[in-house]
């Protein structure tokens, strides 16, 4: 008889893209940022990279994330990346603030890692006026930017396994999947 895997027991990648808008169909990917991590100790491996989408960048997208047609024209598109981000997250259980938003822009990239949203657990294990991330987390002010937010969600994540842990005795990785 096998003992059921424990949180500590797996490596976790906490991921989050800025897009051009919130319609995965019309609208793409311009920043990725990933933290690969475990709950044992505090060493850390990022990616981050801007993306340039297909069409230009609208001018409301960029009033809330600051990148703009000129950050992302000589970067590599969302294509090219692919295969980076792939073998970055590798087997990690892919951790994310409403995991389902970085799933439509992933194009399959994500599809076959087990997942965490920090949003649905945060509904579960935390009493909060509301459950965005900045609410949830104090951050440095870089809000809808990849890689502060990614940061953000990993240090949620580990809040909320403390709390399932206080509250529980111990965490399972089931209790943490979606």
């Amino acid at each position: 008889m096998s003992k059921e895997p424990t949180v500590y027991d797996v490596t976790y990648c906490a991921l989050d893209y800025e897009t051009t808008g919130l319609n995965p169909h019309r609208h793409e990917v311009v920043e990725v940022a990933a933290v690969r991590f475990n709950l044992l100790d505090k060493r850390e491996k990022i990616f981050c990279h801007l993306v340039k989408p297909r069409t230009r960048i609208p001018k409301d997208a960029t009033a809330i994330h600051g990148i703009t047609n000129e950050m992302v024209a000589r970067q590599p598109s969302f294509r090219e990346m692919r295969v980076l981000i792939q073998d970055f997250i590798g087997e990690s259980v892919v951790v994310a603030h409403n995991i389902g938003f970085e799933r439509r822009f992933s194009r399959g990239i994500i599809d076959n890692n087990r997942q965490a949203d920090t949003y649905f657990l945060s509904r579960k294990w935390l009493q909060s006026e509301n459950y965005r991330l900045s609410t949830l987390v104090e951050g440095n002010g870089s809000w809808h930017r990849a890689l502060p937010d990614a940061i953000a969600c990993k240090d949620l994540f580990k809040d909320l396994v403390e709390t399932i842990k206080k509250r529980t005795g111990s965490v399972a990785l089931r209790e943490v999947l979606s």
